[in-house]
């Protein structure tokens, strides 16, 4: 699609998609609208798909300048696609997104913010809702529990330690995503 813009971005979008052609559009829109949108870049880690992804994404080219598609040509599964198009961004944050999730327009710029404002946190993760009816789904994980599965947290409107995020949208910088 497009290529390496000059200007590095701030944040790199990774959405991992594996025949997504149904949520894309929302998803891409989305992030369209975010904004920080000149201050970021979106990679496309696709599996592989076999329906419309490539087309739906190539019509967002115009308005994300700096959105890449990677056809991994089958379906390498959540962590090696996402490695994948976390090793091919070029900003030091990476923010791993499910292609199904939608942003607030203000979300990216919340989590820059959040990133600036505490450089020795390592991983950021927003607020989740369910997609059809926007009731509360998590930020994550507070701790494990006695068998070593994590447990969720309450709703909260305040920003708090966590354990870990979620894996469907989180922020981590990408030196440490690497290290880990």
């Amino acid at each position: 699609m497009n290529s390496h813009n000059l200007t590095l971005p701030e944040i790199s979008l990774v959405v991992l998609n594996y025949n997504g052609a149904q949520w894309l559009d929302r998803c891409l829109e989305s992030i369209c609208r975010q904004t920080a949108v000149s201050r970021l870049e979106v990679i496309i880690t696709d599996n592989g798909s076999k329906d419309a992804s490539r087309e739906i994404c190539e019509r967002y080219a115009p308005r994300l300048p700096a959105l890449r598609f990677i056809n991994n040509g089958k379906n390498l599964w959540y962590c090696e696609a996402n490695n994948i198009g976390a090793a091919d961004s070029r900003s030091p944050l990476v923010f791993i997104l499910n292609n199904d999730l939608w942003l607030e327009p203000d979300c990216v710029e919340i989590l820059l913010q959040a990133a600036a404002d505490k450089p020795d946190i390592q991983l950021f993760s927003p607020r989740v809702l369910n997609y059809d009816d926007n009731t509360f789904q998590g930020f994550g994980a507070r701790g494990l529990d006695w068998s070593g599965v994590c447990w969720g947290t309450l709703d909260h409107a305040a920003p708090r330690e966590m354990f870990s995020g979620y894996g469907c949208a989180f922020v981590i910088r990408k030196d440490w995503f690497f290290k880990i």
